[in-house]
């Protein structure tokens, strides 16, 4: 290990850091923490605000908590228990951003990412934005989440991660 002192990201997952040099136990790498702030002030909120503008209120979108989290495919073979999905669950975020940072040659299968039916006031629902054949019965869907790949969403929309299913 590199020794520098972590806590947890968050309740459900125990391998992963947070990016923020005002949260203690977290990993205050300046560069790290001005790359975040740039993402979350160029994409994040312009990007949230025009999707959910009937959601998103003034200032409502103006903190975060930024964090990385730490997948292993190998742990069901192996003594150590690691994360290898995440159950299905709210964020405590009006939008939330997540990115799979693997890279291509890293080769893990599974790990998609799946939502529940959130349906609207003005009469769309989450099951508009799902292809036919990745919609479920509730009206959510999966989306599948390879390297390099960002979703963006409301942090009120149920979702989760499937497992990983494979690591090369």
């Amino acid at each position: 290990t590199s020794g520098i002192p972590t806590r947890r990201p968050n309740g459900m997952n125990r391998y992963g850091v947070i990016l923020d040099s005002n949260v203690h136990g977290a990993v205050p790498v300046q560069p790290l923490v001005e790359a975040v702030e740039e993402i979350i002030d160029r994409i994040v909120r312009p990007v949230g605000r025009m999707l959910f503008q009937d959601r998103i209120g003034c200032e409502d979108d103006m903190d975060y908590y930024a964090f990385t989290i730490s997948y292993d495919g190998t742990s069901a073979s192996s003594t150590q228990s690691k994360d290898m999905e995440l159950k299905e669950h709210r964020d405590a975020s009006v939008v939330t951003l997540n990115i799979n940072l693997n890279l291509p040659e890293e080769e893990y299968g599974g790990s998609d990412v799946f939502f529940r039916g959130y349906p609207a006031a003005d009469g769309w629902s989450s099951s508009d934005f799902f292809a036919e054949n990745s919609r479920d019965e509730d009206g959510g869907g999966t989306v599948s989440f390879s390297p390099g790949t960002a979703i963006i969403h409301l942090g009120a929309h149920r979702h989760g991660s499937l497992p990983i299913t494979t690591a090369y």
